[in-house]
């Protein structure tokens, strides 16, 4: 009883330093001092940086060591390479089942979503670090989905992707298998550069969600075209 109890109203936040694309390594300061973090963006001037145990630093790229500068320099040249001019970054997931606890949804891999959110409802929250710059106004806006390759994990129907209320972006058809592209409205966070931004996903017959453990997590960022 108690454990059907927990599945139908607990929800769990399962917060972790980026987005799966960069992996821990260690840094040095000017003053050669050591410190291990993960990086969380870059965003030419500064760089976000998840230390090891010690919180979110903030850091100005002329402070770190030629090493860390040719760190940060390929990867603003990787993601000019995916025409991607700001990414956010994913800060932490909630999702409730009445049929599976968040801790066994993230161990299987899967967040199974449905218009029923008693059966599965995901939110994503992701955060902004740095300054959007301006060359993001007005063009194409990504929210990046795995969606597993597994019996029910795709939907015919449409997914739809709400932020503050309204909905931003929908999607018709998830095929199983790999990363799916989702288009949002442009500048929907207005003038906010300290944005926390919530989406819930739905799907009218159920899709299921690849979770940030896995080879796709979930991403957010914006492009550098308009399509």
């Amino acid at each position: 009883m108690n454990r059907l109890f927990y599945c139908l109203i607990a929800y769990l936040i399962f917060s972790f330093s980026s987005n799966g694309a960069e992996s821990e390594r260690n840094w040095s300061d000017g003053n050669g001092n050591d410190f291990s973090g993960t990086l969380l963006w870059f965003d030419g001037e500064h760089a976000f940086i998840k230390r090891k145990g010690k919180g979110e630093a903030t850091v100005e790229i002329n402070n770190l060591s030629a090493a860390d500068r040719k760190y940060l320099i390929d990867f603003r040249l990787a993601k000019s390479s995916e025409n991607i001019a700001h990414e956010f970054v994913l800060e932490s997931i909630r999702y409730s089942s009445r049929d599976m606890s968040p801790i066994a949804a993230r161990k299987r891999g899967i967040y199974f979503v449905d218009k029923d959110q008693e059966k599965g409802s995901l939110e994503l929250i992701f955060k902004n670090r740095g300054k959007i710059p301006e060359s993001a106004k007005g063009k194409r806006v990504v929210l990046k989905v795995g969606v597993a390759d597994t019996k029910g994990a795709a939907t015919k129907d449409t997914l739809l992707i709400k932020y503050g209320g309204r909905i931003i972006g929908k999607r018709r058809g998830l095929k199983r298998g790999g990363y799916r592209d989702i288009t949002l409205a442009s500048d929907f966070w207005g003038d906010d550069q300290s944005l926390e931004l919530v989406f819930l996903i739905n799907s009218h017959d159920g899709a299921g969600i690849m979770t940030e453990d896995s080879s796709h997590p979930p991403r957010l960022f914006v492009k550098t075209t308009t399509k």
